[in-house]
């Protein structure tokens, strides 16, 4: 599924959100265990997004519980707001919108 930015963005104000900006990694970027404060969506328009939710056991991430998912364009990805998440971009990286 192909979508413009101007849509990806119209989209994702359509679903409640009002912090609202298109991002862009290198390829191969990696982005190390986080959270957010906030529920967050990403909107694929372009390349691939490997998100993983590890889980932890006494304060000590497990790979080996993590839910890993691969999406491409026209995906949507929530992040529920305090969910640890680790990600890594596509090999001819990625641009998504995001809303906040």
């Amino acid at each position: 599924m192909s979508i413009t930015e101007a849509d990806a963005k119209r989209q994702v104000r359509s679903w409640g959100f009002s912090h609202i900006y298109t991002w862009t990694d290198r390829p191969n970027a990696y982005y190390a265990p986080h959270t957010h404060s906030g529920v967050t969506t990403h909107l694929i328009l372009s390349g691939k997004f490997t998100v993983a939710y590890p889980s932890s056991r006494k304060g000590i991430r497990s790979d080996e519980d993590a839910k890993k998912e691969t999406f491409g364009p026209g995906a949507r990805i929530d992040v529920d707001a305090g969910q640890l998440h680790e990600v890594w971009i596509g090999e001819e990286g990625c641009t998504y919108v995001i809303g906040e």
